[in-house]
């Protein structure tokens, strides 16, 4: 069927496709998740890429904790599940704390915990992060002060 002849008869089409996990018309790191289910992946470079735009110093890393945090996976369950789908509301709640981080507040304090020497302790803003610069320092003066 042609169009009838007229005003509108020679307008462009509609874009149909659109970047994945991102809704309509958003820009980089201002778009939202889909509300259908998207992957692990999809989700970790959704992440990437908002806490680029925001500027974060270590966007990749802090994009994957977050994720493990909403998912409670540790690293090796995160990879070995890339592919599978995350339902909606986790989405969501990943998507928050994105945007709580780009505020700036220290992922410590977002997910509630820090590891430091290999043990994880609880935190918030009552207390300073440990830096791994500390650790360092510690593991040097067990091994000064040891007896054994």
């Amino acid at each position: 069927m042609t169009p009838p002849a007229g005003r509108h008869s020679r307008r462009r089409p509609r874009r149909t496709h659109h970047r994945p996990g991102r809704s309509r018309g958003e820009g980089a790191g201002g778009g939202h998740l889909r509300p259908n289910p998207i992957t692990i992946r999809e989700a970790y470079l959704y992440g990437c890429e908002h806490l680029i735009a925001s500027g974060v110093p270590e966007p990749a890393i802090e994009a994957e904790v977050l994720l493990r945090h909403v998912l409670g996976y540790d690293r090796a369950a995160l990879y070995t599940r890339w592919d599978s789908p995350i339902d909606p509301p986790t989405a969501g709640r990943y998507q928050h704390l994105l945007e709580i981080r780009s505020t700036g507040r220290p992922v410590p304090y977002i997910i509630g915990t820090r590891e430091f020497m290999s043990l994880p302790f609880a935190v918030d803003e009552r207390v300073m992060i440990p830096r791994p610069e500390t650790e360092i320092l510690v593991e040097y003066l067990v091994k000064k002060f040891s007896t054994t």
